[in-house]
């Protein structure tokens, strides 16, 4: 967590992604740090070793509800590791209605 804006002492900062750098800005006064992100975002494929280490990972099928297709995207799948029991999504199966 960052700490409170240098200009108005508010600590309401939005953050954005872009190329392995993270630009904060302030929400009240409109000032901007950009620093160096620490960790990359984890890129999932079919097959990849999952982040407990344990298994690879499997597509599995989505139950698709009614429900499901009102919202403003879905997933039609994920990858599912059968060690750890986790769920991991990706945009390649997301569906924006």
């Amino acid at each position: 967590m960052m700490n409170a804006c240098n200009k108005c002492l508010e600590n309401n900062w939005t953050y954005k992604y872009y190329d392995g750098f993270i630009t904060a800005t302030c929400e009240n006064c409109g000032h901007y740090v950009e620093f160096e992100a620490k960790k990359k975002p984890y890129k999932l494929s079919y097959g990849q070793l999952c982040k407990c280490g344990k298994a690879t990972l499997c597509k599995k099928p989505l139950k698709m509800k009614p429900k499901k297709l009102k919202k403003a995207y879905y997933y039609t799948d994920c990858y599912y590791c059968p060690a750890c029991h986790k769920n991991f999504y990706s945009d390649e199966f997301k569906i924006l209605n």
